[in-house]
């Protein structure tokens, strides 16, 4: 690499279960049509095992939600993989060359077909056969659980309850673990932990990964499963978060592998040891940008940059664009945009100052600014929203087209922004996840609010009443009850339903 790649190290990383969202790559090929080579080669494997191309569930004209996906865990954990793998592999192409690459549990498999030990095919194989030695678990085996709180406490938890069923299954960062476990002993769990006021949010994982009293007859099937396969060395590096070091060329990848289903997953000791390697930037393959965010929280803010490539609807080609910039060793900004920033944060500065300034620094500033418009965008109507002193015309009915349009408006009034449901849940979860500290992807469009989350009435009238301000929505017509809105989904559903009405002043 060239440039500035020389001052810093780059990781890639690979998300794991929950890291989907409809359409993930459905702009991104428009832009990089390459990226269906990778869906091509998953799609041989997915067509003959789940009736359908991943290509179609991640580029359709209408992708399911992750929610929609919750009964076929095959077809969604190999939209993941090929979201990953296809994301990286673009990346490779303009310039990409990480010191090393990372996955989170399940992402351990994109990891390595990235770093070449296995074919984009064999690693679809290993997804298809990984699910079905799940499906021989049954669904009914237990659950997972996110809990507020850091491992030493999460484990002495878990040492108090004495049960070989429940294990400290994944350490996520500072404040953020998951449990895993049978449904007794996690209903047990959850229950110690909410006696010890700690923050408990039941995940949607249909399996208790990590916990190798119930996952070892899984793990010893899956293995047996992948004996015909003969993988290769890594061509990169690439550091495993649940064995602690990086895989050599004498290690069997298919026993780990699949042991990787009964053993916990230390992915903030992983970061750690990362930073110290001195690696500071840090390329989320995937979507949502959860593993970026865990980033942030464990390693020292300003010290790194994260980047997320595909982190929510319509953002993709612009945080794809980003991380090519820094594959290729590129400044992040224009020189357009340079001039502009340095005016406003260091005016008089030369070039080389606020560079210098921003790489050190930059990080930082745009956490920051996100956070802010996070905020403001919660608590502040949105700009696009109707104008009082000019109402849209009527909006279509949503059984009658897939999607909410803008309504035409007088040239210079304002106009509503186009909506469609998959996006409004996106930002819907997003706005709970920030407003309650819960990890989005629990808050999924069926997830009962106060049934499985624990987010009592007096929190839902306050966060409802939020999303009435931001979406600018008119008054609550009289039959109105908010035992109807229980779910994500039936909220949405709300909103949508509002801005039909007629605005209000």
């Amino acid at each position: 690499m060239m440039g500035e790649a020389h001052s810093h190290k780059i990781a890639a990383l690979f998300p794991g279960q929950g890291a989907f969202y409809g359409g993930a790559l459905r702009e991104a090929i428009r832009e990089y049509p390459q990226l269906a080579k990778t869906l091509k080669a998953v799609d041989e494997v997915a067509e003959p095992s789940t009736g359908r191309p991943i290509s179609l569930v991640l580029l359709g004209a209408s992708p399911p939600e992750i929610a929609a996906l919750s009964e076929d865990p095959l077809t969604l954990n190999l939209a993941i993989y090929a979201v990953s793998v296809a994301a990286y592999t673009l990346l490779e192409e303009q310039g990409l060359a990480p010191e090393v690459l990372a996955g989170h549990s399940f992402g351990e498999i994109a990891a390595l077909v990235c770093a070449k030990s296995f074919t984009v095919r064999e690693g679809a194989e290993i997804v298809r056969d990984r699910c079905a030695a799940l499906e021989k678990l049954g669904r009914d085996a237990g659950y997972m659980a996110a809990l507020g709180t850091g491992a030493a406490r999460a484990a002495h938890l878990v040492a108090a309850l004495g049960r070989e069923d429940v294990a400290l299954a994944v350490d996520n960062g500072p404040s953020q673990v998951v449990l895993a476990g049978s449904h007794e002993g996690m209903d047990q769990a959850l229950a110690v932990a909410s006696a010890l006021q700690v923050t408990g949010t039941r995940l949607h994982s249909p399996y208790p990964f990590h916990v190798p009293s119930l996952m070892e007859p899984v793990a010893r099937d899956f293995a047996a499963r992948l004996r015909h396969l003969r993988p290769a060395p890594p061509r990169r590096r690439v550091f495993s978060p649940i064995e602690g070091r990086e895989y050599t060329a004498g290690d069997d990848l298919i026993a780990l592998l699949a042991g990787h289903l009964a053993r916990p997953v230390r992915f903030r000791e992983a970061l750690e040891h990362l930073g110290r390697e001195g690696v500071t930037t840090f390329i989320e393959c995937g979507a949502l940008g959860t593993l970026g965010n865990l980033v942030r929280q464990t390693l020292k803010p300003g010290s790194v940059r994260v980047v997320s490539c595909l982190p929510s609807p319509g953002e993709e080609v612009a945080a794809l664009q980003r991380a090519m910039r820094l594959a290729r060793g590129e400044p992040e900004l224009s020189e357009t945009a340079q001039s502009a920033l340095a005016e406003l944060f260091m005016p008089g500065a030369s070039v080389e100052t606020f560079r210098a300034f921003w790489q050190a620094r930059g990080e930082e500033l745009r956490e920051h600014a996100r956070k802010l418009a996070q905020g403001w965008r919660t608590e502040a109507p949105l700009a696009a929203s109707v104008s009082p002193a000019a109402p849209p015309a009527p909006a279509p009915s949503r059984a009658a087209v897939p999607e909410l349009k803008a309504a035409a408006a007088p040239q210079g009034a304002g106009a509503p922004a186009a909506m469609n449901r998959s996006q409004l849940l996106s930002e819907l979860a997003r706005m709970f996840a920030e407003a309650l500290e819960y990890p989005e992807e629990v808050l999924t469009e069926n997830v009962d609010l106060e049934a499985e989350l624990g987010i009592d009435s007096v929190k839902q009238v306050e966060l409802l009443a939020k999303i009435e301000q931001r979406y600018r929505l008119p008054p609550r017509p009289p039959s109105f009850r908010l035992g109807d809105y229980r779910t994500l989904g039936s909220v949405a559903d709300f909103v949508l339903d509002m801005r039909e009405q007629p605005a209000h002043g």
